[in-house]
């Protein structure tokens, strides 16, 4: 192996090198004792070398300590660091492997260094604003600390780390504040109003499937026959091929107020359609509930105002979060994905066995408040006969 003794790297002294058998060495001319000196790397890949390189410069940035003499593994790992590890040892492995290495290299070109367990939120803060001045958009910045954080907690599976530092998201970053609601909360008063309001009976289906399940309008449309059990008296929402998303189709009870309605479905098994067939969109027609009666002006009414008006009468009646999260396709607040699938039996959620009662509550309260509609089968106006 060569050695150049060319003054380089930080204090202008040491240099990783690769020998004939390929490992890796750090390099240097110990102008004390005037020879070349050495320290293996113990590895022959080039990216476990540098990282090994950046920690050796660090603890030698203290002129009063032996290079020969430091034990790399007592340093703590910086943060790029982790990404380098993380990049050779399991990255690589992944079918996104080429957009985790970019991501890597970007965040390495758009940040600054720190030791993993100085990452705080501070430094989190800071990252993101530097990225969203280099022009980054909030889903690449959020692409980014997701990288981040599936390797600090690989490196601490690996005990690498002593402990993993908690990556916050884009969100909890930059808007610390709450989420406004998309759409205004609306009473039971006012519910039972819109209900008077509906002019046909796929409108008036769609509320009484969102009302009796809080789901998205999107899993109300595509809700057919073969997703409900009259005799369990359960509903999967998400239908049998489809793959779970960030909004999650919950498997929920069945209200009794919902049963009856459940009896009849177009010529293709779903339960809303129009002329027999089933629709894409109810948006225009559910807005239109509100935007035609002057009680509603000045008044932003949409699907998020069912559900979360939903969502607070089920809290305030005693409903747990957990479950208002799960009712809703929420992943609930500081629950691991792996409990979740340990703890929840999807098939019969039991569990909600609570909030379908004060489900059940809400709807005949809607009732009492309504003068041309109900939500109840019997006393329907658009109840099949």
């Amino acid at each position: 192996m060569k050695y150049d003794k060319t003054p380089f790297a930080r204090s202008s002294i040491y240099k990783l090198v690769k020998s004939d058998n390929g490992i890796f060495y750090i390099v240097w001319v110990d102008t004390f004792l005037k020879r070349t000196r050495r320290k293996s790397t113990k590895t022959r890949n080039e990216t476990e070398a540098h990282t090994t390189f950046r920690i050796f410069l660090d603890l030698t940035d203290d002129p009063t300590v032996d290079p020969a003499a430091v034990k790399l593994q007592e340093k703590p790992l910086s943060l790029f660091a982790i990404l380098d590890l993380y990049q050779a040892k399991e990255g690589y492995k992944l079918a996104s492997f080429a957009t985790v290495e970019a991501s890597i290299k970007k965040i390495k070109e758009f940040g600054a260094d720190c030791l993993v367990h100085h990452f705080s939120d501070e430094k989190q803060n800071v990252l993101v604003e530097s990225w969203s001045a280099n022009g980054l958009a909030r889903g690449t910045s959020e692409r980014y600390l997701a990288v981040i954080r599936t390797a600090i907690n690989w490196a601490h599976k690996q005990k690498l780390i002593a402990n993993p530092i908690e990556v916050q998201t884009v969100q909890s970053i930059g808007e610390k504040e709450m989420v406004e609601p998309k759409g205004d909360p609306i009473s039971i008063e006012q519910m039972a109003k819109l209900l008077d309001n509906v002019k046909s009976y796929h409108v008036n289906m769609t509320l009484l499937l969102l009302m009796n399940t809080v789901s998205r309008v999107s899993a109300v449309l595509e809700l057919k026959a073969d997703q409900v059990n009259l005799a369990t008296g359960v509903v999967t929402l998400n239908q049998r091929h489809r793959v779970q998303t960030n909004k999650r189709r919950p498997t929920v009870l069945l209200t009794e107020t919902l049963r009856p309605w459940l009896a009849f479905t177009g010529s293709t098994g779903h339960f809303v359609t129009f002329n027999g067939h089933p629709i894409k969109s109810s948006k225009k027609a559910l807005k239109s509930l509100s935007d035609n009666d002057p009680a509603f002006k000045g008044m932003n009414i949409n699907t998020y105002s069912w559900r979360h008006s939903i969502a607070r009468y089920l809290k305030n009646h005693g409903v747990h979060l957990d479950d208002i999260s799960l009712l809703l396709g929420h992943k609930p607040p500081k629950v691991n994905p792996t409990t979740l699938i340990y703890a929840i039996d999807y098939d019969e959620p039991i569990h909600l066995e609570h909030a379908t009662k004060v489900l059940e509550k809400m709807i005949y309260e809607i009732d009492s408040h309504c003068k041309i509609n109900s939500p109840i089968f019997e006393k329907s106006p658009w109840a099949p006969r």
